[in-house]
């Protein structure tokens, strides 16, 4: 079998010290047996924003909010504010949706340019309450 086209998959790994098992990370963590994979609806955030990215500057006339998500029904709902105010809203849908963890994009233009802060939501459908957020702060030229 030409080993080039094997493919490993990480199952578990074990911390050490100075190739050594150590107790604990920083006095709070056992790490004297191996840590494996969670889920990733389990240890990730449901909504996240990848771009922009925090404190980055991008142009003004258009560019793509977007982000990964594990929603219900695939949902993302998103928000920008301007000094406080909110200038845009909306919502748009991620590749997939829960328990998959998928990306999720949109087209944002006509803003002046200026500081803005981008918010990322997933609402409970049960309630409407508010179950997750994300916040970039981005300025625009």
């Amino acid at each position: 079998m030409d080993c080039h086209r094997r493919q490993y998959k990480v199952k578990q790994i074990q911390l050490t010290v100075d190739g050594k098992i150590t107790e604990s990370i920083a006095g709070h963590v056992d790490a004297t047996k191996p840590f494996t994979r969670g889920l990733t609806y389990e240890v990730l955030a449901p909504v996240w924003i990848t771009s922009p990215e925090e404190g980055a500057t991008v142009n003004a006339l258009g560019f793509n909010l977007s982000g990964m998500a594990s929603t219900f029904e695939a949902n993302v709902a998103w928000k920008v504010f301007q000094n406080g105010k909110l200038v845009k809203q909306g919502s748009t849908l991620a590749a997939e949706a829960a328990p998959a963890w998928k990306p999720w994009s949109v087209a944002i233009s006509g803003l002046t340019p200026g500081k803005y802060m981008f918010i990322a939501m997933e609402y409970s459908p049960k309630d409407g309450s508010l179950v997750a957020q994300d916040t970039k702060n981005a300025t625009l030229l």
